[in-house]
């Protein structure tokens, strides 16, 4: 589309927890991980982007 995109500093000391499941978007396998890498992840995979 000849966008440059966009360059983004996300922040969350926090981890996914079993609770996170399912009401915050993150599933299982995300138990455990940081949560702004799962979520920006999940952003960037969602758009077809890095």
């Amino acid at each position: 589309m000849g966008h440059p995109g966009l360059h983004l500093t996300v922040f969350d000391g926090d981890t996914v927890q079993p609770s996170n499941v399912g009401r915050q978007g993150y599933v299982p396998r995300d138990v455990g991980e940081n949560k702004a890498i799962c979520a920006v992840t999940k952003i960037n995979m969602s758009f077809g982007l890095e």
